[in-house]
């Protein structure tokens, strides 16, 4: 029998055995090809699995005889028969849990005795942010609007170009409103916010920045909780832009910089790459230059510097990104991306992780890779467990 007609008989076989329907002298074909050690593919009906009990009792039983050829005396697998026996068991497998799920559809009152393990996952965070109105409007910002979106005052708030952009239809701006941009947990911004002076925002998720709609000639201030990107643009008519955030002042010149002022890290860190920035903590007063960062706590500011400029921005880039970090730290970031909780079994390791990772992948694939760092969790429900 040619091969390609052989193949069509066999995809018969499989159909007709679906039903129940194969006469003696098929079976015994149909069993001859399934013991010749033959790799190859068969496109069975999803249901052949699930109605054919005789079928897999007979793979159970060939798969331990194959299992028991394959041994040698000191009871090792010989390496060129693994294969089709790991190929045999995995199809075994697939056949076990399609068997279970149709008899557990079937009759709800069965016990199972084998159950199908479910493996948690999530899935990454996502594009998406949240601008609050002076009137308390909320609109949803996603990478799909287009146009202009809404008025605040003599200004225009607009969708384009990739930004969502404030700009004045007049010069009268007497009135002057707050708008606020956040994130929640497994959100970013999906596009730069751009304020009336031409700065460019960057939300990183658990974030926020309240600001005006415009600016006056003498004050340009903003506030921001959790991590922000900034690029300022550089005009010596205007007063520097002023950025509150957790206890700290930064005031910039134009330069590009980054603020992680999140509630739950142990310092507010302030990391320049372009520029000049002057912070106040306290009364405290330093002036940073690029690739440098300042750390702030309890009024205090220390200068790192050679900073990691690209650890600093990684989450901007799409990556996570960890030099020496302990196990708490990689997770606070964790639980911001995953919008999960953490929880520690045990005591807490003092390993340390250095390394990349996107962004884009889910915390399952995340665990593997920490895995190799001997950092190890499990996934319940919304919450992320680390284990000794």
């Amino acid at each position: 029998m040619e091969a390609q007609n052989r193949k069509e008989y066999l995809q018969e076989l499989a159909h007709k055995a679906k039903q129940g329907g194969l006469t003696d002298e098929e079976q015994a074909f149909f069993d001859t090809w399934y013991n010749s050690y033959k790799d190859e593919l068969l496109e069975l009906p999803e249901d052949y699995a699930r109605n054919s009990n005789v079928i897999r009792d007979r793979m159970l039983k060939n798969l331990k005889q194959r299992v028991k050829a394959d041994k040698t005396e000191h009871g090792r697998i010989i390496p060129i028969y693994w294969r089709r026996t790991a190929v045999a068991a995995s199809i075994l497998l697939c056949l076990g849990l399609g068997f279970y799920e149709y008899t557990a559809h079937r009759n709800k009152t069965t016990t199972p005795i084998v159950a199908k393990t479910k493996v948690l996952d999530l899935p990454p965070g996502g594009n998406q942010a949240t601008l609050t109105l002076a009137g308390g409007r909320k609109i949803i910002l996603t990478n799909q609007l287009q146009g202009q979106i809404a008025t605040q005052g003599n200004t225009a708030i607009q969708a384009k170009s990739g930004t969502i952009a404030y700009s004045a239809t007049s010069n009268d701006q007497t009135a002057i409103a707050y708008n606020t941009l956040s994130t929640t947990r497994g959100q970013q911004s999906p596009v730069p916010l751009v304020l009336a002076d031409g700065t460019k925002v960057w939300l990183n998720a658990a974030s926020s920045i309240t600001f005006p709609t415009a600016f006056n000639e003498k004050n340009r201030e903003v506030k921001i909780t959790g991590e922000v990107y900034f690029e300022v643009i550089h005009n010596e008519n205007k007063p520097p832009l002023r950025i509150i955030a957790n206890g700290q002042v930064v005031q910039d010149i134009g330069t590009k910089f980054n603020i992680n002022a999140y509630a739950d890290e142990p310092v507010v860190k302030t990391t320049l790459l372009e520029g000049s920035v002057q912070l106040t903590a306290g009364n405290a007063v330093k002036t940073l230059n690029p690739g440098q960062q300042a750390k702030v706590k309890n009024g205090t500011i220390k200068i790192v510097p050679d900073a990691d400029t690209e650890e600093a921005i990684a989450w901007h880039k799409g990556l996570f990104k960890f030099n020496d970090a302990d196990i708490p730290s990689v997770m606070r970031q964790l639980a911001r991306w995953y919008d999960v909780d953490i929880t520690y079994e045990g005591k807490v390791s003092d390993r340390q992780f250095s390394g990349k990772i996107y962004r884009n992948i889910s915390a399952l694939k995340v665990s593997d890779i920490l895995s190799y760092n001997d950092i190890h969790f499990r996934i319940e429900g919304k919450k992320i467990i680390v284990e000794p």
